[in-house]
């Protein structure tokens, strides 16, 4: 059975309110789409998964909630949004309750650098949506952090 639709309200206060955290060694050197849990201060574990598309013609990022995006950045030529209006370049998708993904807000297209820097729209990604690394990218994680989580960083 399908997950149910998010309220935009709880997709807001989970990606703007709640402190959330990633293995920072999962950021460095994707080469192919790759997906990672998102963990909620405490290591909890609620369903939010960070995606990256890291090839050139469909770079971008994502947020997903128990498989519904929340959040997305990329880039394309034209993109019709819910209300008529085309958004060109570089946006972002804001999950809401009339039109869920398809509501997309322009980005400066000088945030992701020219070609786009694939550690760029994945550090403007981290930034915009209050997710931090954990470690430092490239390096093992934190003793701590497998301690409290386990290998894959759950809790039981």
């Amino acid at each position: 059975m399908p997950e149910p639709l998010p309220r935009e309200a709880d997709a807001n206060d989970i990606v703007n309110k709640k402190k959330k955290y990633i293995k920072a060694t999962f950021l460095n050197g994707a080469t192919t789409h790759a997906e990672e849990t998102v963990y909620l201060e405490g290591w909890k574990d609620v369903g939010l998964r960070f995606h990256i598309q890291p090839c050139e013609r469909t770079i971008g990022t994502s947020l997903t909630w128990n498989n519904w995006r929340i959040r997305g950045i990329n880039r394309k030529r034209g993109h019709k949004r819910c209300d008529g209006k085309t958004i060109r370049g570089w946006h972002q998708h804001v999950w809401k309750n009339q039109c869920g993904d398809k509501w997309v807000e322009s980005l400066a297209e000088r945030l992701f650098g020219s070609p786009p820097d694939p550690q760029k729209i994945i550090q403007v990604s981290l930034d915009r949506w209050n997710i931090k690394p954990i470690g430092a990218i490239g390096e093992q994680l934190p003793i701590n952090f497998l301690q409290r989580g386990g290998e894959n960083g759950t809790t039981s």
